[in-house]
């Protein structure tokens, strides 16, 4: 079995992958403001000058773009928050359904290069006790490993099942083109499976990861 020193340093390479890729989104995010906040500046002066009467349906246009970047940079700082403190105490226990949704937003930019659609169907009520961050991290390489190896423009469907004494999370693809065999799991994701006393596997067109449920419990 893996020791400390290996899980920790996963773990790391993982939360600077995803830091990179959510500079990048910030980034866009902060061009988009700043071309809207210059265009309101343009108006200023146009108004200013007396000339080219600006319409209010161009102004509200341009605020509007402004709250939604600042809003979507906001959820993209929360999602880095909740997976930054997803270390906090081990184990811990969360939702499964929010654990995949959380790596499915920290993947997303991933996803939308390769336009893969995905989507996620795990229940709400099942709460697993696991330590997290390894968890989100196996997802999130997994997940990246899928986005590798699959067809562009094609789907993605995250779902788990029930296989005592097991959960089972399940990544399938509706890609045409069988993925290459043998490419998962990779040795990160093994030990970081082995760690969380479970395995990963690959069939043709699915990833999954196995964990032990001992800690599930349904929530009323």
């Amino acid at each position: 079995m893996a020791n400390s020193n290996d899980i920790n340093g996963i773990c790391l390479e993982v939360f600077a992958k995803i830091s990179a890729a959510i500079s990048h989104e910030i980034k866009n995010t902060l061009a988009i403001i700043n071309e809207s906040a210059g265009l309101l500046d343009d108006m200023v002066h146009l108004v200013g000058g007396g000339d080219n009467p600006i319409g209010a349906n161009r102004v509200q246009a341009a605020a509007e773009t402004i709250m939604k970047q600042v809003n979507r940079s906001n959820v993209i700082m929360k999602n880095l928050n909740r997976f930054a403190h997803s270390g906090d105490s081990s184990p811990g226990t969360a939702p499964i359904a929010e654990v995949v949704e959380l790596i499915t937003a920290l993947s997303a930019r991933q996803a939308a290069m390769k336009k893969i659609t995905v989507v996620a169907d795990c229940p709400v009520n099942t709460v697993i006790e696991a330590d997290l961050l390894s968890l989100e991290a196996l997802l999130y390489l997994t997940v990246r490993q899928m986005y590798e190896v699959a067809a562009g423009g094609s789907g993605l469907t995250i779902r788990t099942e029930e296989s005592p004494p097991h959960l089972v999370i399940v990544f399938l693809s509706d890609s045409p083109e069988a993925i290459p065999p043998a490419s998962y799991p990779g040795a990160k994701e093994t030990v970081l499976a082995e760690h969380l006393q479970g395995s990963c596997h690959q069939n043709r067109n699915t990833f999954s990861i196995s964990i032990p449920v001992k800690g599930e419990r349904h929530t009323q």
